[in-house]
């Protein structure tokens, strides 16, 4: 369902660059159409792209390198829509929202899968859930929600969250204020915490609410 509402706001709203960080087998990279196209992985598992560090045809190229060592070498801005779903750790998430978020066009959003946990066990930090959970056979979502969590106290990140598996959060930033977010207190919150302020903390919307926000980034 992701690729399809990303596809929608790339349409609706006229991008003409579109990078992913986290592309896995390449299943969501695959079904979006842009004029520009940039995506990002250390393990790239899209058959026939299993060798080598750079791949570049007509006006798709894709880098096997780690999101850090990309933002770190690429110039401004990257894209008019960043889609993260990189490595599901708060840390991880929290480093690519900043490094992506300093490079977006003009008028341009991150968005950010696998906010939206449905279980304790989907949220844990993969080196616990692979070793207390062997027989678990269900989604790893990781705790990226304490990201969206930082972020919504930091007073210059407008947000919200589609109501759809795992979640699919819109950000955008007032860029005349400077973002502050506390990490340090938010890596100790439990899912506990999540769970019971959920539609709070993602400021969780119906996906029939799409429809309104993208008129109103066209008619802004």
């Amino acid at each position: 369902m992701h690729t399809e509402i990303i596809q929608k706001v790339i349409d609706k709203l006229g991008y003409t660059s579109y990078l992913e960080i986290g592309l896995d087998r390449g299943i969501n990279w695959c079904g979006i159409t842009c004029k520009k196209k940039v995506g990002v992985d250390p393990v790239i598992m899209i058959p026939k792209l299993e060798y080598g560090d750079f791949f570049c045809w007509g006006n798709e190229t894709i880098y096997r390198k780690t999101s850090d060592d990309f933002f770190a070498s690429c110039g401004h801005p990257v894209a008019d829509i960043v889609f993260i779903d990189g490595m599901h750790t708060f840390e991880q998430s929290a480093k690519d929202f900043h490094a992506a978020s300093r490079r977006i066009a003009e008028g341009g959003l991150v968005l950010m899968h696998d906010t939206n946990p449905t279980s304790e066990i989907e949220s844990m930090i993969y080196d616990t859930y692979m070793t207390e959970h062997p027989e678990y056979q269900g989604a790893w979502v990781g705790d990226v929600w304490k990201t969206i969590y930082a972020l919504s106290q930091s007073g210059n990140v407008n947000y919200f969250t589609l109501d759809i598996p795992y979640g699919l959060t819109f950000l955008w930033l007032d860029k005349s204020k400077e973002i502050k977010p506390v990490y340090e207190d938010v890596a100790k919150l439990p899912y506990s915490f999540f769970n019971k302020n959920r539609k709070d903390i993602l400021n969780l919307k119906p996906v029939t609410y799409l429809g309104e926000f993208l008129l109103a980034r066209t008619t802004c």
